[in-house]
């Protein structure tokens, strides 16, 4: 949904499947979330892992599966045994496999969590924090994935067939192994159908995300060749997605559309609603259905964040439900929520995951891997407005696609929105712990309603992003790290090569041993740390530097330059003590 600050109403991204009309033309007034409730999160912890350390590798944050009980989720096992085969290699550790219950409420997944997942007696350090989550929605319950995904990095498998499950895990073994590229193309598309909500949703999101692209590309910070914004301004069609999409070099694709919800008379059939739901709708062109994306090159090994309701999956009930109820008794819905709360699940049909990921996710040239939404799609998620104005945050989504541009595992590049979600959540349960907290010293405590719902819509928006893919994966390019490494080595070589050879025809007569010359402080302590007599003082001088700058890791260095990690931040300690030691002899001077 998006909010057009013209108009001062909101804009929902869902279409009818069959005229491809807006299924919410009027848009709702931006005050009509005043009396929207709240309901807290499950109790989880949320300092599981420490952030200190490199959170792109493996060993040190591991990954793992969980997936349903019994034959079914057996079978998902076996299909992505080569997957499992080469995340165990690249942690050097066994991967863990959990198994859970198909059914599972949001306490009892929270429970799970506390109870098997993360029992007391359990080293943090040996939590699998990249966690691969197999099954459809009625195989492995959507609250798993919201509770575990609260400060995990969590992604989802979910096909139809078991052989689609070795097909993706064969996909992600491949992109392993290819010819990494020097980088990615960066993609921003949206369908001009001429709603407001795509409106909005370009003025609002797209638009400013790629002015900050360019701003930082120009300054050579976003790390890519390609930047492009297109879309028709009229009349879209899908040959100029299929056109941009279809380059073989790998590419990140922002889409902002609506998603194919109910027609105006309803399914047909669950059938119907599980082929089409959620479907990139272009208008009266119709819309992208899951055959569309069948033996074609789209988006090879890379990423699609699409935003469009449905556009990852359909829950079996809305957390918007209760909500435009209550605009619809306080006669505060310009429209009948019916027309919208017809595309969930009816009676006895189940939740599931949209058919044209599952489609994108097993093409061989598709991405590996979504960021949609599982649910309906508002513009609170890049637009704050508790505050009583309309902020825009594209940044907040520009950071993961910089993230995964960067060479950034998928899974941490997508956490932006969970910490996002977790700060709004703190925000509205600080207004209940302070109206509570005023009835109980009975002293009077003014509820700004408007407020709260903003805050509650914000929440809810922002939870319902689910990544669909492997969490470990990432773009098959040089990362920027690996690019600074490479660098660094060639800088190296290039200093050795030019060094002057010095040859000696005969010994040379003994010479008294010089009298040591002031150094500055900072050489002088580094010299004197252990194990670097023989070691180039530029290079471990970089080294420390990357450090304190965040760029890498004591285990990281220490592997490259074949020193212990003890080593490493010694090198690090006498540094920064030499360095303070100058700044106080400068400050005394």
């Amino acid at each position: 949904m998006q909010v057009d600050n013209s108009t001062s109403r909101f804009e929902l991204l869902l279409a009818h499947a069959d005229e491809g009309t807006p299924t919410l033309e009027e848009g709702l007034p931006n005050d009509s979330t005043g009396d929207a409730e709240a309901k807290q999160d499950p109790d989880v912890p949320l300092n599981f892992w420490d952030d200190g350390g490199d959170q792109n590798s493996l060993p040190e944050q591991r990954w793992g599966v969980l997936a349903p009980e019994g034959k079914r989720g057996d079978e998902m096992l076996a299909a992505i045994a080569p997957l499992m085969a080469l995340r165990a290699q690249e942690q050097e550790a066994e991967v863990k496999v959990y198994r859970l219950p198909s059914q599972m409420t949001a306490d009892e997944a929270a429970r799970w969590r506390r109870e098997v997942f993360d029992p007391v007696d359990q080293l943090k350090e040996e939590l699998p924090r990249y966690q691969l989550l197999l099954g459809d929605l009625h195989e492995l319950a959507a609250p798993v994935h919201e509770v575990m995904g609260l400060d995990g990095y969590v992604g989802r498998l979910a096909f139809d067939a078991i052989e689609d499950y070795a097909a993706y895990a064969q996909k992600v073994v491949d992109s392993e192994n290819l010819k990494k590229a020097e980088a990615a193309r960066a993609l921003f598309y949206t369908v001009h159908d001429g709603t407001a909500a795509t409106r909005v949703g370009h003025r609002s999101m797209v638009e400013p995300a790629v002015r900050l692209a360019q701003t930082a590309l120009d300054k050579g910070q976003f790390p890519t060749n390609d930047l492009q914004m297109f879309g028709r301004m009229s009349d879209p069609v899908p040959e100029e997605l299929f056109e941009q999409a279809g380059q073989t070099e790998p590419a990140v694709l922002m889409s902002v559309s609506h998603g194919a919800g109910s027609p105006r008379n309803g399914w047909k059939s669950a059938a119907a609603q599980l082929a089409a739901q959620g479907a990139m709708s272009f208008g009266r062109e119709g819309t992208l259905r899951a055959e569309d994306f069948q033996n074609i090159t789209f988006l090879p090994k890379g990423f699609w964040l699409m935003f469009a309701c449905f556009g990852a999956g359909t829950p079996a009930d809305s957390k918007f439900r209760h909500w435009l109820d209550l605009l619809r008794k306080a006669r505060a819905f310009p429209g009948r929520p019916e027309a919208v709360l017809k595309s969930l699940p009816v009676a006895g049909s189940r939740p599931f995951v949209s058919a044209h990921t599952k489609v994108c996710l097993t093409n061989p040239n598709g991405p590996l891997a979504i960021l949609g939404h599982l649910d309906l799609a508002w513009s609170y998620s890049f637009q704050d407005l508790d505050t009583g104005k309309g902020v825009k945050r594209p940044a907040r989504f520009l950071r993961i696609i910089n993230n995964i541009l960067k060479g950034d595992r998928y899974g941490l590049s997508t956490r932006e929105l969970y910490q996002a979600s977790g700060e709004a959540n703190k925000q509205l349960l600080e207004t209940y712990d302070a109206e509570q907290k005023a009835q109980v010293e009975k002293k009077s405590f003014k509820v700004n309603p408007k407020q709260r719902g903003h805050l509650w819509m914000l929440r809810q928006d922002l939870a319902g992003y689910v990544l669909l893919g492997d969490p470990a994966a990432r773009l098959p390019i040089v990362s920027v790290r690996e690019r600074r490494r490479l660098a660094r080595e060639a800088r190296r070589a290039q200093q050795q090569a030019q060094a002057p050879v010095h040859i000696q025809t005969k010994p040379s007569p003994p010479q008294p041993a010089p009298q040591p010359e002031p150094a500055p402080v900072q050489a002088a302590a580094v010299a004197r740390a252990p194990g670097v007599e023989t070691r180039d003082l530029e290079v471990m001088e970089e080294a420390v530097m990357g450090l304190i700058a965040g760029d890498t890791t004591p285990k990281a260095v220490a592997k490259e330059l074949g020193v212990s990690v003890r080593t490493v931040k010694k090198w690090e300690d006498v540094f920064t003590d030499a360095g303070r030691r100058a700044l106080a002899q400068l400050k005394g001077s």
